[in-house]
């Protein structure tokens, strides 16, 4: 599937510039890789705020990291 994406005159001579530069072979291999990546980082973050608001629930909890690490050893 091809989406066409229409960008800012300005940012589309940088994006061509730096996708030279880079070695990608034009712009679309440039943004498929750029939008890869930003996918990964927003799904970390989404991991790491989900991570934090678990730990605070279980902090609220009184449940200790020991008591987490014996409940996963055993």
């Amino acid at each position: 599937m091809e989406t066409e994406i229409k960008l800012p005159e300005e940012l589309a001579v940088e994006l061509r510039k730096i996708a030279i530069e880079s070695g990608f072979n034009g712009n679309s291999e440039f943004v498929e890789e750029a939008v890869k990546e930003k996918i990964l980082e927003l799904k970390k973050r989404r991991f790491f705020q989900i991570s934090d608001k678990v730990a605070l629930g279980l902090k609220e909890k009184g449940v200790s990291s020991k008591e987490i690490i014996e409940e996963f050893e055993s």
